[in-house]
């Protein structure tokens, strides 16, 4: 009976101080499973990554980032993403930027980072392949102007001959 009345008391007392805990801004940790599981959502959601190319894991709070990206900025992009997600202590980014090794790998990183450093576009599950100065372009827009701008801004580009736009309109509802 004294142990009934000890549980009871208890979950009185979480019952009536986590709520006040909460608003003086304790907050419960999150698990590492639950930040991955974020992190790897606000990625997706993104759109300027490939998460074939990205691994991440996190210990005790801590995310480390792996794997490969087009340009630097999406390496500061991953982290700062990561950096957002409630209850992360800190972030390894150990993601590597892929050395421009060939012509066309330069043509892609060079245009990825034209079309992520403008602030008038918003291209989802944006895609860039470049062949022999022919850039195709994926993805999707939700205004029917940023099509016309990131053709403009790779054609633009140095050694940009023509692009291939297969960039999908979508209007919201």
């Amino acid at each position: 009976m004294k142990n009934i009345i000890q549980w009871t008391i208890a979950s009185l007392i979480i019952v009536i101080a986590l709520p006040r805990l909460s608003h003086a801004g304790f907050r419960p940790v999150k698990s590492d499973l639950w930040i991955e599981t974020a992190l790897e959502s606000v990625m997706e959601r993104d759109g300027h990554f490939d998460l074939d190319r990205i691994d991440s894991s996190t210990h005790d709070g801590v995310v480390i980032l792996n794997g490969t990206v087009m340009t630097g900025d999406e390496k500061g992009l991953a982290e700062l993403l990561a950096m957002q997600i409630p209850g992360v202590k800190g972030v390894d980014n150990e993601i590597r930027v892929v050395p421009a090794m060939t012509r066309d790998i330069e043509m892609e990183k060079m245009s990825r980072s034209a079309l992520i450093e403008n602030p008038l576009l918003d291209i989802r599950d944006l895609a860039v392949r470049a062949s022999g100065g022919i850039v195709v372009l994926k993805g999707i827009v939700y205004k029917s102007g940023e099509k016309r701008l990131a053709q403009s801004l790779v054609h633009q580009l140095p050694g940009v001959r023509r692009v291939i736009d297969k960039i999908e309109f979508l209007q919201r509802a």
